[in-house]
């Protein structure tokens, strides 16, 4: 009795402690995030200033969130999961972080799993799985409220490839619709999942082997498999595209657009190697800069992605998975890499949230080869591990700190990266929201909200067009910052300068100037 007692206590303790270790990990990397706050950075235009989404869970939200276009994108079951917090937690920040978390854990535990399922190899899916839950570049997806829609198409994406696992077993409609609908799910969340039947054809390379194996399906065929999803990307891609660009004007740089989105491009995929594996200086917000975006640098970064994909593809029979990784990094990454331009930033912490997955996954089953090529170096390389996991999750523990309220991320931002006009122009934002507004739900500052004290105020307003002007002197074509001086001037009641900044908007021809116009009325 005793004898069969110790493998069954062993087998439990086998299933039991990886698991146990990710979420142990998880919850210690996030141990603040309860105490963090709203931020002035769409989280007013998601969350706590949207009509829609403070009447909580209803009929006509729903309706509401499938039936438009709202914040530039149409993601539904993004706006019904906010409607669900706010009916369950109101606007207590704390409630909706928290389930942002229990995402993120599920989407760590469920890649676990799939890995497992997938190789077999218990130890390096638990290491890519750990790597993966506290490494600093998941906190902008995890404690930002209004970032729901990664953690939500994670969370289908790695659902679709469990249910594809199974249809490869026992093929069937039955589990290819239920491929189909996650696909579909993830798209309702969040377009980024497009690239998922890419992603499939490269599991089925590796490590299913469907397509290296003698007796095993052909790529002509693998490909028809995924012909349904992909259409379906494909249409989804266009609704994104279109929503996107109904933002208003976008400014313009010195490169023609093409060479700019390129340059930027390849940039951006060797910024995030370099995050990955040294991730400091993260910040909110990157913004375009015209002078990084040169010819030189993008032959550089160029080189630098060609010499990696030359190595991955000539190990791909020795270690086909380090194939598979690096190419899952730049396949999932491609839509948001820059080559299409959308928006303001040049690049995003949160569009590694997927991709970085064939990053640890070519670092960890290439570890694995160099263990079994020198089992000497076992005991080291374990350790070693086991201290990367601790200092990223240290990492991890205060990059959660910086998103505790609008002005301290703002504040960070603006610390890590040189003219960060972005950042100066939010730092400005909230602090008007501080001088001028009846509550400060959304920003949450440390600073006193909605002074009585006239003087105060216009403290607080000088501060923001201090920010402001740095705003201006950096990118003097972002429109936001001359409205918000507009603003700062009519409250300062400097009507002049006002007036001078509706100018300036009219020049850039922006919408802006509309508004600003109706408060000068």
């Amino acid at each position: 009795m005793r004898t069969a007692a110790v493998p069954s206590t062993r087998r439990l303790s086998r299933r039991i402690l990886p698991p146990l270790l990710i979420v142990l990990a998880t919850l210690a990397a996030y141990g603040p995030l309860h105490e963090n706050l709203f931020v002035a950075y769409d989280d007013p235009e998601y969350i706590t200033d949207n009509a829609q989404v403070l009447r909580g869970l209803s009929w006509e939200g729903v309706a509401w969130a499938f039936t438009g276009i709202h914040e530039r994108n149409w993601h539904p079951l993004t706006w019904i999961s906010h409607m669900i917090d706010v009916t369950l937690f109101g606007l207590d920040p704390a409630g909706h972080h928290l389930v942002s978390l229990g995402l993120h854990l599920a989407n760590a535990l469920l890649l676990f799993a799939i890995l497992k399922a997938l190789t077999g190899a218990r130890w390096r899916s638990v290491a890519v799985a750990l790597l993966f839950s506290v490494h600093p570049l998941r906190v902008e997806s995890v404690a930002w409220a209004a970032e729901r829609k990664d953690l939500l198409c994670a969370l289908f994406f790695l659902l679709a490839i469990l249910a594809y696992h199974g249809y490869v077993r026992r093929p069937g409609w039955r589990r290819a619709l239920a491929v189909g609908c996650a696909f579909a799910a993830g798209l309702f969340a969040k377009p980024m999942i497009l690239t998922l039947p890419f992603v499939l054809l490269l599991i089925d390379c590796w490590p299913l082997g469907r397509m290296l194996s003698p007796g095993g399906i052909r790529l002509r065929s693998a490909f028809a498999e995924k012909l349904p999803l992909l259409l379906l990307g494909a249409v989804a891609g266009v609704v994104a595209y279109q929503a996107q660009t109904r933002s208003t004007g976008v400014p313009a740089f010195g490169l023609p657009p093409l060479g700019a989105n390129i340059s930027n491009a390849l940039q951006s995929c060797v910024a995030y190697l370099d995050a990955t594996v040294w991730p400091a200086g993260l910040a909110a917000a990157y913004p375009y800069f015209s002078a990084e975006l040169t010819l030189p640098r993008a032959l550089a970064a160029a080189l630098v992605l060609l010499a990696v994909t030359a190595v991955a593809l000539r190990v791909r029979r020795r270690c086909p998975a380090v194939a598979t990784g690096w190419l899952w990094y730049l396949c999932v990454l491609a839509p948001v890499s820059g080559f299409v331009r959308i928006g303001y930033m040049a690049r995003a912490d949160r569009y590694t949230y997927l991709p970085q997955i064939g990053l640890l996954i070519l670092a960890c089953w290439g570890g694995a080869g160099v263990l079994a090529a020198t089992p000497r170096l076992r005991p080291a390389l374990a350790g070693g591990a086991l201290a990367v996991v601790t200092l990223l999750a240290g990492a991890t523990y205060r990059q959660v700190q910086y998103w505790h309220d609008g002005i301290a991320l703002m504040e960070r931002a603006a610390a890590v990266t040189d003219g960060n006009w972005f950042a100066y122009n939010s730092l400005c934002s909230n602090y008007v929201l501080l001088a001028t507004r009846n509550r400060s739900v959304n920003i949450g500052a440390s600073l006193p909200p909605s002074p009585t004290d006239p003087a105060v105020r216009r403290s607080l307003l000088r501060r923001a067009q201090e920010f402001c002007t740095l705003s201006v002197r950096y990118n003097s074509t972002f429109p936001l910052p001359h409205y918000n001086l507009g603003v700062i001037a009519l409250r300062l009641d400097d009507r002049p300068a006002a007036i001078a900044e509706y100018d300036a908007l009219l020049r850039l021809k922006s919408d802006h100037a509309l508004r600003l116009e109706a408060l000068l009325r």
